[in-house]
């Protein structure tokens, strides 16, 4: 038995299928662990999602590409909020068995900790200031707005730039906006975890901010960190126990599984053109 997580796919099913093939991939034993944005911008998002969705022994966390497919979905979009006209999600938002898809996609976790072999799942990060419990705590937060019978009013109230600074006194949809933001969308932020969602590149324009793992978190117990999101990394994050898995497949770079047990990585190249 091996487990691979495997970063942002992004409706790249094509390349995720020559993936499973090149780590031979035994669907009786093996455990494959998602870090989130199954869908969007590639062009088989709705292949992609029924897929994993059939996949015995996987786990998933949630990213943002998967959140707005929720929201779009549900019409729960505010008009005048972040807004991505480009999406490839039509064939899933028109498909007759996408109901059952997307409410399974919305009872999925946005963190998950192994404390049997020490490491941790997130889409994005981790803030500074958190420690790995008050993470899976806060995690825990939104997923239960998420599974609750009134959950559109969460997702119409989830988009949003602010609060970009984390306080425990942060209430309501102030909150769940910061820790949805901080687990799905950070790249960079300052040493108190106030956040910059707007830079995709590799350096933030703002003063004093740096990569999220590049401030030092005590808190983190030794546990090994995934993660996905960051397609310009290129995957490579030279902190010791960070593993940044997002390699850029929808942008014409490559799909990546690592095996926890080995630590070896694998990639197949996108058939994507490079943008």
């Amino acid at each position: 038995m091996k487990t691979y997580i495997i970063g942002d796919i992004q409706g790249c099913f094509d390349e995720l299928q020559l993936l499973l093939k090149k780590i031979q991939y035994d669907s009786k034993i093996d455990v494959l662990i998602f870090v989130g944005d199954l869908v969007n911008r590639g062009p088989k998002s709705f292949e992609t999602l029924e897929f994993i969705y059939h996949l015995p022994n996987k786990k998933i966390v949630l990213g943002n590409h998967d959140l707005y497919l929720i929201r779009l979905f549900y019409d729960a979009l505010p008009k005048n909020k972040l807004h991505h006209d480009d999406h490839t999600l039509d064939k899933i938002l028109n498909h007759p068995e996408a109901s059952y898809l997307i409410d399974w996609l919305r009872h999925q976790s946005l963190f998950y900790k192994n404390e049997k072999q020490k490491y941790c799942i997130v889409h994005a990060g981790i803030p500074p200031q958190w420690n790995l419990n008050e993470t899976e705590q806060y995690a825990d937060e939104v997923c239960h707005a998420l599974r609750q019978h009134d959950f559109k009013i969460f997702l119409a109230n989830m988009f949003g730039n602010t609060p970009d600074c984390w306080t425990k006194e942060l209430k309501n949809f102030d909150r769940l906006r910061y820790i949805t933001n901080a687990l799905t969308r950070m790249r960079f932020c300052n040493a108190q975890g106030c956040l910059d969602v707007k830079t995709t590149g590799i350096q933030s324009p703002l003063e004093n901010y740096r990569a999220w793992f590049e401030w030092q978190n005590k808190n983190l117990n030794g546990y090994e960190i995934y993660f996905g999101h960051w397609a310009a990394l290129q995957g490579k994050c030279n902190v010791p126990h960070i593993h940044a898995l997002d390699t850029g497949c929808v942008w014409g770079g490559k799909l990546t599984a690592l095996c926890v047990e080995t630590g070896e990585k694998n990639s197949v190249n996108s058939k994507i053109p490079e943008k």
